[in-house]
């Protein structure tokens, strides 16, 4: 353990010391357990799926900024220790305290292979799963069955999509770094570095806005707003979602401005302080948001066709009294599945 606590190992642009305990595969653990537990108790829904995407992101900006090149204090880097995590690939165990004779290369093989495999692996077992998935829907003749399969279908390359837009940043800043050591990495791998540039780094933006253009989220929002644009919107749920939009973005902003205020010799434990509490209280806001899911009570709804059209006066004057009926789940289903079939 003296060994250990000798040692130091690279996170971003700073040498950390090792600890006795490791904390960012502690921290891992811990969001591991916080992940389940919001499916267990919500389950896996849309919802709950952009929740977990937009917390986890923070956390991503939040790293990403510390890859700034400067000297950054202590207890910023003890924080990011914690949120080292995010980077979902051979980071998570500080393999430098465990192993003190490995080579800084060989640590940088070893994040840049967890980086790629675990995309690859990922596409591999969504092929083969999903195709046995379909086979068994097509030959189900049972309707409940048939919907039910739907849904865990649905919940299956939903769970995808999460992991993949997760190791966006990871694969990202593997190709980078491939990029700038490009007289020490070989010139296979970085040949294979480009392909995932162009195949994943730049594809997945353009298939998340293909897939919310096609399932035709922007229409279902149009003819929603036109339709209730007499109402008022209002409820816990918008605004624990701006409390946590407003309240990341200054958080990241501060962070951001911190290097420049550093730069300009001007340090204070009062803004480190500060930046902390900034990140502690957006980490309790977006948990708060997390397990508030079950209360919206709006999901999967959509408007009665028994109400008609808007178009008459009367109507137009009692817009207040069109209700919103939930989707029953054969219903749900069926318009899963025929967004999902393109």
């Amino acid at each position: 353990m003296k060994a250990m606590k000798n040692d130091k190992y690279r996170l971003g642009n700073s040498c950390i010391p090792c600890e006795g305990l490791p904390i960012t595969t502690i921290t891992f653990g811990f969001y591991l357990l916080l992940f389940m537990m919001a499916i267990i108790t919500n389950g896996f829904t849309n919802s709950l799926c952009t929740k977990l995407k937009v917390v986890c992101h923070f956390f991503q900006m939040v790293y990403l900024t510390f890859l700034i090149k400067i000297q950054w204090p202590v207890l910023i880097q003890k924080v990011v220790i914690g949120l080292a995590f995010v980077t979902f690939n051979s980071n998570v165990i500080p393999i430098k305290c465990l192993i003190p004779s490995i080579s800084s290369l060989h640590i940088h093989y070893l994040e840049w292979g967890s980086s790629f495999l675990i995309v690859v692996i990922t596409v591999l077992i969504t092929v083969l799963v999903d195709r046995s998935l379909r086979s068994v829907i097509r030959t189900e003749t049972d309707v409940d069955q048939n919907q039910k399969k739907w849904g865990r279908r649905l919940i299956f390359l939903r769970l995808v999509f999460f992991v993949m837009v997760m190791m966006y940043v990871p694969v990202a800043l593997s190709v980078v770094h491939s990029s700038l050591c490009s007289g020490v990495i070989p010139a296979n791998l970085q040949f294979f570095g480009t392909l995932f540039l162009l195949f994943f780094v730049l594809l997945i933006p353009s298939l998340t806005v293909f897939v919310s253009l096609r399932q035709r989220r922007w229409q279902l929002l149009s003819t929603i707003s036109q339709q209730y644009r007499a109402v008022t919107w209002g409820s816990r749920k918008t605004e624990i979602h701006t409390f946590f939009e407003i309240q990341s973005t200054l958080t990241v902003g501060l962070m951001q401005a911190l290097p420049l205020l550093l730069t300009q010799g001007v340090s204070s434990p009062t803004l480190e302080y500060l930046v902390l509490g900034c990140i502690g209280l957006t980490t309790v806001i977006g948990l708060v948001m997390i397990f508030m899911t079950p209360m919206e009570k709006d999901e999967g709804m959509q408007i009665s066709p028994s109400e008609g059209n808007l178009g008459t006066s009367s109507q137009t004057s009692h817009r207040w009294c069109n209700k919103v009926t939930p989707l029953t789940f054969e219903e749900e289903v069926e318009l899963n599945r025929k967004q999902l079939e393109f």
